[in-house]
């Protein structure tokens, strides 16, 4: 699927974290990458690496004390350790580095599967052109989803009065990145750019909820009487578009 979806414009709605994607494009990582992955246990490490820089702890009592009570713990398993990994260390900093590495590393295995899958269609050459930014990007599309990024492709057809126009884009700028993403697959089928939606008429009734066409890009407002008549249906449409067919 990320293979298609490079190669098309149906983007997929994934949040991985950065330091998968750099791993998926063979880019380099570092101990910080690690700490949008788990914040608490990078600030643990940080913690022991502080302590021994400062001189609050020593590589004889990291090793005979520390290190037993991380096994306690479970943090050596999570990484896919035991003590005995740790028989070539030579200081309490060689066993950090080996934990740093080991952590960063831990799905290393299913990043590479998944790597593996993608160039069973998208040529070797091709990732080596992207950044993991690009390559996300190609992936899933754009993750800030501007207004004006929407609106620069969008068409509006039959009777689109100004105000409706101009109180739509008013109630996407106002909306969250999220929100916007759901607007787009209310719209679209697909909750990122790049797309081009068109806007339709529906009718009078503006007691009415918007409704949607996501084979044809389209999303269709009732001509309201308000921005905030607007904002709130369009708002509870995209979050609840089971509504539309009630």
């Amino acid at each position: 699927m990320m293979a298609a979806a490079i190669l098309s414009d149906n983007k997929l709605m994934l949040r991985l974290n950065p330091l998968v994607w750099k791993l998926l494009g063979e880019d380099r990582v570092t101990w910080a990458d690690y700490a949008e992955v788990d914040h608490t246990q990078h600030r643990l490490l940080e913690y022991y690496v502080n302590a021994l820089e400062w001189g609050l702890m020593d590589d004889e009592e990291f090793v005979q004390d520390t290190l037993q009570d991380l096994l306690q713990s479970n943090f050596l398993a999570m990484a896919g350790l035991t003590v005995k990994d740790f028989d070539e260390c030579r200081s309490a900093t060689d066993c950090l580095s080996l934990l740093q590495e080991m952590h960063l590393h831990q799905f290393a295995h299913q990043v590479r599967a998944i790597r593996d899958g993608i160039l069973e269609i998208v040529p070797i050459e091709c990732l080596y052109l992207l950044t993991w930014k690009e390559l996300e990007l190609a992936v899933c599309g754009d993750v800030e989803i501007p207004v004006a990024d929407i609106r620069k492709d969008a068409e509006f057809e039959g009777e689109v009065s100004s105000n409706i126009k101009e109180w739509l884009w008013a109630a996407l700028e106002e909306f969250s990145a999220e929100e916007r993403s759901l607007f787009l697959r209310f719209t679209t089928g697909q909750g990122r750019l790049p797309v081009k939606i068109k806007v339709n008429s529906n009718g009078e009734n503006s007691s009415r909820l918007p409704s949607s066409a996501t084979c044809f890009n389209t999303v269709k407002l009732p001509a309201y009487t308000s921005y905030e008549n607007l904002r709130d249906k369009l708002r509870m449409a995209i979050y609840h578009p089971e509504m539309e067919m009630a």
